[in-house]
C-alpha cells in the first residue's frame, strides 16, 4: 500500500505526464517557435558581423554573441504560458470549483505547464542549438564535457521563470487580467536579464543595479557560460542565483495562494 506522500506525489505526476503527451502531439506549435528562434538567429548573425566590424565592444566574438543568444532564448522561449491558463481560470470561474477537489490548484497547474516545458526545452535545445551552430558557423565556448551543467542550470532557470509567472497568473483574481503584469515582468526579463545583449555591455551602475534582480539570474547567469570557456566559479554562482531566487519565488507563490484562498473565500466562491 502507498503511502499518502507518494499518492500525492502519484497525481501531481499523472497531471505532468499528460501535459507531457499532449504537448508531443501539438509537435507543429514546437516547430513554429523553432522557425521564429531561426530567424532571430539569422538577422542577429547579421547585425552582430555589422556591429563587431563598427568597432563594438562586447564579452566576445560575434559567433560568442550568438550562442548566449541561443542560450536566452532557449529558456524564455520555453516557459509555457501559465499566467493565461489561470487568468482563464479566473474569468470564467472555474478556480472555484478547482480549489474544491482534493488536489492543490496551484500544484496541479504547475504540474501541467512543468510537463509543458520539459518537451520544450528538449524540442528547443535539440533544434535551437543546431540553428545556432549553423548560424554561428562554429560550437560554444563551453566544452562537451561541461555542456549538461549549463543544460541543467538553464532547466532549472527556466522552472523558477514558470513559478514567478504562476504567482503573475494570480493576480487576475485582484486586477481580472494578469497580462499586463505579464508584459511588465517580459519587459524587465528581456531588459534586466539581458536577453538579446549580455548585461556586460550595459553601465556600471545598470549591471549592478540587474545583478540584484531575479531577471539577472533567469538569464543572463545561465547564458553567461556561452560567452567563455567553463568556469566553475561561475557555474556555482549561477547555481547559488537561480537557488536563492527560486525559494523567493516559492515563498511569494505560497503567500500568494493564501491571499487568494481568503479572497475567493469572502467573495463566496
Amino acid at each position: 500500500m502507498q503511502s499518502k506522500p507518494r499518492r500525492r506525489v502519484g497525481k501531481y505526476y499523472s497531471f505532468l505526464k499528460i501535459a507531457f503527451r499532449t504537448e508531443l502531439h501539438y509537435w507543429p506549435v514546437l516547430l513554429t517557435r523553432l522557425a521564429f528562434f531561426a530567424i532571430i538567429m539569422v538577422i542577429f548573425s547579421r547585425l552582430w558581423e555589422t556591429a563587431f566590424e563598427s568597432g563594438l565592444r562586447a564579452s566576445g566574438t560575434p559567433s560568442d554573441m550568438l550562442w548566449y543568444l541561443a542560450a536566452t532564448e532557449w529558456i524564455i522561449l520555453s516557459i509555457p504560458g501559465i499566467h493565461r491558463k489561470i487568468e482563464e481560470d479566473v474569468r470564467d470561474g472555474s478556480i472555484a470549483y478547482h480549489l474544491g477537489r482534493p488536489v492543490s490548484y496551484i500544484s496541479m497547474r504547475i504540474a501541467e505547464a512543468s510537463g509543458q516545458l520539459l518537451v520544450r526545452l528538449a524540442g528547443m535545445g535539440l533544434g535551437g542549438f543546431l540553428i545556432a551552430f549553423i548560424a554561428a558557423g562554429v560550437g560554444p565556448n563551453i566544452d562537451s564535457a561541461h555542456f549538461p551543467i549549463f543544460l541543467l542550470l538553464g532547466l532549472s532557470a527556466a522552472f523558477v521563470g514558470l513559478l514567478f509567472e504562476t504567482a503573475i497568473g494570480l493576480s487576475a483574481l485582484w486586477l481580472q487580467e494578469a497580462t499586463p503584469l505579464y508584459w511588465i515582468w517580459q519587459k524587465l526579463l528581456f531588459i534586466l536579464g539581458g536577453l538579446m545583449l549580455p548585461i556586460t555591455v550595459y553601465p556600471v551602475w545598470m549591471q549592478e543595479f540587474s545583478s540584484m534582480t531575479p531577471f539577472y539570474a533567469l538569464l543572463y547567469a545561465p547564458g553567461r557560460l556561452m560567452l567563455s570557456p567553463f568556469e566553475w566559479s561561475i557555474a556555482l554562482e549561477t547555481a547559488f542565483l537561480v537557488s536563492l531566487w527560486g525559494v523567493v519565488a516559492v515563498l511569494l507563490l505560497s503567500w500568494i495562494t493564501r491571499q487568494a484562498e481568503k479572497t475567493l473565500v469572502i467573495g463566496g466562491g
